[in-house]
């Protein structure tokens, strides 16, 4: 039996690390897809599901009786053709949640074929059920590559996408998943404190995209679907004297360097959308993705609105005496 990418999964010996993690991962979300034993009895088991429907429906159709000669007449000729096309239905869709099921594990594949190593961690067994869940009804191809990356992603490193994320992404249409998409370019990143173990990721709330193509109702759209928040809050950088912090743009190829060139302790803010949680994660697989590279203009764009808005942070001073803005390449 051959399986995705032609491999007879049958032999799992030699394939790497990744791969046979997927394997696993896919087992435990929709049994052993790859024994043909199983499949049979997988197989059957749909049949019987079927038969046991249509007896079900055959039983409990109100259908049309008359009274003749003492005897009580029932017509099923509209009640056998009813059975016939709802087991169809039934054996239509679910060969469509399989198809849907194949493709999105032959993207994970695919991302993963050049992959060596993946944490020993097993994916957890309630997000597994959650994806296979939501995955079957993802016809999208656009899509199916945006939930296979985000299964290669979670074998690499469970806990990478949280259920909640899941969710977001279930919902998420093709045309918003293409927005968001758009937004890469656009997203700017930094430390969210001194300790620098982690970031923020954000658009500045007084930089306009719309001449990069991004109006605000695509940022309202990316809202609505629960991946940015336009509730404005502040970045604010915590400088010590004569330091520097960067702000970067979302893959780390350029930033504004701020500097402190006073004597004192400073915090500079900026008015931000941020993204939630589930945004932040699918930002993961957005660079992942083919996207434009950040033009120079729009960090241009970024430095000059801070220098001529005097965005500061409400602890700050509200004036820019102190600091000095400059673009560069990271």
């Amino acid at each position: 039996m051959s399986d995705l990418k032609g491999i007879d999964v049958h032999d799992i010996f030699g394939l790497s690390e990744p791969l046979t993690k997927l394997i696993e991962t896919v087992a435990a979300g929709i049994g052993r897809v790859f024994d043909p034993i199983h499949d049979k009895r997988m197989t059957n088991a749909k049949v019987y599901e079927i038969e046991q429907i249509s007896e079900a429906v055959e039983n409990n159709l109100l259908l049309p009786t008359s009274y003749r000669n003492g005897d009580v007449e029932i017509d099923t000729t509209d009640a056998n053709d009813l059975i016939r096309r709802a087991g169809n239905r039934l054996l239509f869709q679910e060969l469509k949640k399989q198809r849907n099921i194949d493709a999105v594990i032959a993207a994970a594949y695919t991302e993963l074929e050049s992959e060596t190593i993946v944490s020993q961690e097993p994916v957890d067994d309630d997000w597994i059920s959650s994806f296979f869940d939501f995955i079957a009804n993802v016809s999208s191809k656009e899509m199916q590559m945006i939930w296979g990356k985000l299964l290669a992603g979670e074998i690499k490193s469970p806990r990478s996408y949280s259920i909640r994320t899941l969710d977001v992404l279930r919902k998420m249409t093709a045309l918003e998943a293409g927005i968001f998409q758009n937004l890469v370019p656009y997203v700017l990143r930094c430390w969210k404190d001194n300790s620098k173990l982690s970031e923020d990721y954000f658009v500045f709330s007084n930089v306009s995209l719309d001449k990069y193509g991004i109006p605000f109702p695509s940022l309202v759209a990316l809202a609505d679907a629960g991946l940015l928040t336009l509730s404005q809050v502040y970045c604010g950088l915590e400088i010590e004297p004569n330091d520097e912090e960067r702000i970067w743009n979302i893959d780390k190829s350029m930033a504004i360097l701020v500097k402190n060139t006073s004597e004192e302790h400073k915090m500079y803010g900026n008015g931000i959308f941020a993204f939630s949680e589930a945004g932040e994660q699918l930002l993961n697989v957005a660079l992942s993705m083919d996207h434009e590279e950040t033009p120079l203009s729009y960090i241009e764009d970024v430095k000059d609105t801070i220098i001529q808005k005097s965005y500061v942070s409400y602890f700050a001073k509200a004036d820019l005496n102190g600091f000095e803005f400059s673009v560069s390449n990271s």
